[in-house]
């Protein structure tokens, strides 16, 4: 029983301890602070939807030449037959 007791003695002062750090960090933080951090945040976001769009026009922009190099192809193909 009192094994128990210090265990769950121990384990509150952990929780104590952790969720007084946490709030001294935010009530250390100002709202200058958090809005520059915000905005670290959507800049980071931005960033990587940026980087995906641009992948995946990429991507396409691909696929359509190798469309057109192929029609290309089968076009001077046919030509070379009907000469």
């Amino acid at each position: 029983m009192e094994q128990e007791t210090l265990h769950n003695i121990a384990t509150l002062a952990d929780k104590t301890t952790i969720t007084a750090a946490a709030g001294s960090l935010l009530a250390h933080l100002t709202a200058n602070d958090i809005a520059a951090y915000g905005g670290l945040v959507i800049a980071i976001i931005g960033l990587i939807v940026a980087i995906i769009f641009k992948w995946l026009e990429r991507k396409d922009r691909l696929k359509h030449y190798k469309k057109i190099e192929a029609k290309r192809f089968s076009d001077l193909e046919n030509r070379n037959k009907d000469e």
